[in-house]
């Protein structure tokens, strides 16, 4: 017989559907039988399902025999079909070629076998190309013919035939089937309703649901949980496994109007509004409560309407970021991120705790300063030193009031404008000289007269 270029179209049979994945028996003809034989150089197959399916396959099968054309040939899947048996086939349209070479000896099906599991697009037509090696040679494999068993019946599965003239034949039918595997497909049809009247708020219905669903968002509303028709509990992590019909349940959105007030409760500093849950708890927005030197206190509740929320702050037990804050008989730690202002036994100068390597510890006498008020002028006085502060060049040094011809420097407070204000509003301003703690520097609080600076 001559030899062939068969071109087959094949249909999705035998689906079995299973949590995990559905198994589809790929094959030409159910109950395909031979009755005739053609060697061919490949076979056309089209996938089943539509181009939006994808499958994978690890190995397939020809009915092949033994005679005239029977040769011992791998197969590749290619994306496109050589034109005559001694034609190569360009290695980048291969997909996949098999591990294992086949020769025929008797008529019966032969497997071939790939290295892993290969992905296929439904309704796309694959090529089984039939290959002397299974090694390209310059980016070429080389294409040869094999004998395959044919049905010259089963023309409507068929999608053509070529002889070596050129004659397509749509009536011959090669023997091949497979395995696929494709995810498991269901439906849900599903109903919204408001938790706040038990009204309907949307339906609709998922096709083609692989694994677990999603509720839908709602416009207006916050998902909360699903059931089955019957009022079970349904966990939407969990895979769906049959076609399904769920409810999902969403509480009302309303707009909370948050005002921050001064610790007056008068002075109104800001407004925010925001989408949340009806009868929620309380959540001040993060832009109006930043600032961690304050206590927030809100006012009033979240209904099933819009409502407003007073928040009044007030600064936290002990925070200073005022001189008529300070008080004569207290003493205080001046910090931030970098470290607290401290002083060493004996010292003249003014440092922190990094430079003095010490850990933050309220109590300490040497991480405590006291501010005096004495005839209109706040002064910075050393606790653990008794002494007060001046300014010397670009440092804090530490002089006797009532023993040194020195005079201490008067204390201000600089409002910082760095971004850590929410932290650290204020920078000491000592002698008219705005210091910081600044590291490298010895003392390492230093006078670097820069307002965008972090305060303390």
């Amino acid at each position: 017989m001559k030899k062939l270029l068969l071109l087959l179209c094949t249909m999705l049979m035998g689906a079995s559907f299973t949590k995990a994945a559905v198994t589809v028996t790929w094959e030409s003809y159910p109950g395909w039988t031979r009755n005739d034989v053609a060697s061919v150089w490949w076979v056309g197959i089209t996938t089943p399902g539509t181009t939006s399916d994808t499958y994978k396959m690890s190995d397939f099968q020809f009915a092949q025999e033994t005679g005239y054309g029977a040769n011992t040939c791998y197969t590749a899947i290619a994306k496109t079909g050589p034109t005559a048996s001694g034609a190569v086939l360009a290695e980048s349209d291969v997909l996949a070629v098999s591990t294992n070479a086949v020769s025929a000896t008797a008529q019966e099906y032969y497997t071939y076998n790939l290295a892993s599991e290969i992905e296929l697009t439904g309704a796309t037509t694959y090529y089984m190309v039939f290959l002397s090696d299974n090694t390209p040679t310059d980016g070429f494999y080389t294409v040869t013919s094999q004998r395959v068993s044919l049905n010259t019946s089963y023309g409507t599965y068929a999608a053509g035939t070529m002889s070596s003239g050129g004659a397509r034949k749509d009536t011959w039918t090669p023997g091949f089937k497979a395995t696929l595997t494709t995810d498991a497909v269901y439906t849900v049809t599903y109903t919204c309703y408001s938790l706040a009247d038990g009204s309907t708020i949307g339906s609709g219905t998922y096709n083609d649901v692989v694994g677990a669903v999603t509720a839908p968002a709602v416009d207006g509303y916050v998902f909360k949980y699903a059931t089955t028709t019957d009022g079970t509990t349904f966990n939407l992590t969990q895979d769906i496994t049959e076609n399904t019909e769920l409810k999902f349940y969403y509480n009302p959105l309303v707009n909370v109007t948050y005002q921050l007030y001064d610790s007056d409760g008068t002075t109104l500093l800001d407004t925010e509004t925001i989408e949340q849950e009806s009868n929620s708890e309380i959540s001040i927005p993060a832009s109006l409560s930043s600032y961690t030197y304050y206590d927030y206190t809100a006012v009033g509740t979240i209904g099933d309407e819009d409502c407003t929320i007073k928040v009044i702050r007030t600064l936290k037990e002990g925070v200073v970021i005022a001189l008529n804050g300070l008080s004569n008989d207290k003493c205080y730690n001046i910090r931030n991120n970098r470290g607290t202002w401290a002083v060493g036994n004996g010292a003249t100068d003014i440092n922190s705790t990094v430079e003095l390597n010490l850990a933050f510890l309220s109590t300490d006498p040497k991480q405590q300063f006291a501010f005096i008020t004495y005839e209109g002028n706040v002064y910075l006085y050393s606790v653990s030193e008794k002494k007060f502060a001046y300014v010397d060049g670009t440092k804090l040094s530490l002089t006797s009031a009532v023993t040194s011809n020195v005079e201490a420097s008067p204390v201000t407070f600089t409002t910082s404008t760095s971004s850590y204000t929410t932290s650290a509003p204020i920078i000491v301003t000592v002698g008219g000289g705005m210091f910081g703690v600044s590291t490298g520097k010895s003392p390492d609080v230093f006078k670097y007269n820069y307002a965008n600076d972090d305060g303390n």
